[in-house]
């Protein structure tokens, strides 16, 4: 929410700065409509002293920093416009704020004449608004308290902000992961240089968060059936559907591609509204609406670009650790609710590089069975030595586990034609049966059949794994 002082100090700028004779305003309505004002106000009616609710309006966002598009003709109103109009309704109360006619509220005003000296002296007094005087001064507050304050906003802006994706959240982990290795001594000690951040790093960042999530474990990012930008720019370029490979075996020019693709619809312009990310991460709610908070930067959409705050790039660098966790959290929290039943959604979520199958469990895991079975679990086949092969029946990209209720032993042509998809739903039962018969005998199998089983038997729960695995976009490869 806007802090009280700086928005009464830009309203009451606006009002002392230049305005408009009550012919101007006239000529510049919609219909050129004349303006009928009230005999105390007609001495003043050629003075240049008139301003509209919507050229304050104006006035204000621009002494704060804040979106111009706030302010366009037409838009609904919102909680600057309505902040303002409190203000306005204060300065009438007590007499510091005329009318052109009170009777008819044509929302055109001046300062009282009395109190204009008075408030043009206040509104002085703090000549850069979008910034604290200690803030100008490069050290406001001690480090402590602006952390406090930083960590406050960071909790609302992702607990409590308004969210219709998850755009927020990759943002926010955009922003640490660029600010974590940033420092002045890399830029040629610019401070301002260091806190410049282009539109296309932050791309980049979103490309790799969002192809895992599309392509590695399928995840929905909204509850709207339209897709999402982000996800429809990489459907552009690499299709929908499982997609073979890594992030890191991707071709260097369809990557360029993408990222172009996501810079133009996700960073684009607010006035295009093209950018659906930078103006918005900032706004907190304010009791039934939502309010701009300028706490971590200022953008400019024609320079695709944002500039940290002072404090930021520090606050993000040193509290790296914490506020990733804070970020992992509400991201899954958001996409449990939109994914119904997917597991390990935070480890999901935190993932980015190659998934990590722990080969010292695998290893161990492969010679306990060997001594149990020599076929393959698809082809029936012999294993041979040295060729042994420990498969996810229900595949490692959607379960994010490595429980042994799970795991079977395949011939390496079987594992690499399986791949990350299912087998047949026959294979399904197959494993209820394998679990079943090793149940009593194998310790480490019978702890992974109770903690999988949730009240309705594990033999369940494994069925129900196989169909939201395939709800979940999960191909099936006829086995073997």
């Amino acid at each position: 929410m806007l802090p009280r002082r700086a928005l009464r100090a830009a309203v009451a700028r606006a009002l002392a700065g230049p305005g408009r004779t009550i012919s101007q305003v006239e000529a510049d309505e919609a219909r050129g409509r004349s303006r009928e004002g009230d005999a105390a106000q007609e001495e003043h009616r050629g003075r240049p002293v008139w301003h509209t609710k919507r050229e304050i309006d104006k006035a204000v966002a621009h002494i704060l920093r804040l979106d111009p598009s706030m302010c366009e003709r037409g838009r609904k109103s919102n909680e600057l416009q309505t902040a303002v109009t409190c203000e306005i309704i204060r300065l009438r109360k007590s007499g510091e704020l005329a009318d052109w006619n009170t009777s008819r509220r044509f929302n055109t005003y001046r300062l009282d004449d009395d109190a204009a000296a008075a408030v043009a002296a206040a509104a002085m007094e703090a000549p850069d608004l979008a910034m604290t005087s200690a803030e100008r001064q490069g050290n406001a507050a001690p480090a402590a308290a602006q952390g406090t304050s930083m960590w406050d906003d960071l909790v609302a802006i992702l607990r409590h902000g308004p969210r219709n994706s998850t755009y927020k959240f990759a943002l926010a982990r955009a922003l640490i992961d660029l600010c974590a290795k940033r420092r002045n001594a890399d830029f040629g000690g610019d401070d301002m240089a260091a806190r410049t951040i282009p539109y296309r790093l932050l791309a980049g960042k979103f490309l790799r968060y969002y192809w895992q999530q599309e392509y590695r474990f399928h995840m929905r990012q909204n509850f709207a059936d339209t897709t999402l930008g982000v996800v429809k720019a990489l459907h552009d370029v690499w299709g929908e559907g499982a997609h073979p490979g890594d992030f890191a075996s991707l071709a260097q020019e369809d990557i360029d591609d993408a990222e172009r693709r996501i810079l133009r619809g996700v960073f684009g312009h607010a006035r295009r509204k093209t950018s659906l990310v930078v103006p918005r991460f900032q706004n907190v709610k304010a009791g039934n609406a939502a309010v701009e908070k300028r706490t971590f930067y200022d953008y400019d959409d024609d320079a695709q670009e944002i500039v940290l705050r002072p404090g930021a790039l520090e606050f993000f660098r040193d509290n790296m650790v914490m506020a990733e966790g804070l970020v992992t959290l509400e991201w899954a929290k958001y996409l449990e609710k939109v994914n119904g039943g997917l597991p390990s959604l935070v480890a999901k979520v935190e993932h980015l590089g190659e998934p990590e199958r722990n080969p010292a469990l695998m290893l161990k895991y492969r010679r306990a069975w060997s001594r149990r079975t020599c076929h393959c679990f698809y082809c029936r086949g012999l294993l041979e030595a040295g060729s042994v092969h420990v498969d996810h029946f229900i595949p490692w990209s959607y379960i994010f586990d490595n429980s042994e209720w799970n795991l079977v032993l395949a011939c390496g042509a079987c594992n690499v034609k399986k791949g990350r998809s299912l087998p047949q739903a026959e294979f399904c039962g197959a494993l209820v049966r394998r679990n079943r018969a090793y149940e009593p005998a194998v310790g480490g199998l019978r702890q992974s059949l109770r903690l999988l089983d949730r009240g309705s038997g594990w033999e369940r729960e494994i069925e129900n794994h196989y169909d939201t695995c395939l709800k979940y976009g999960f191909g099936t490869v006829a086995m073997p």
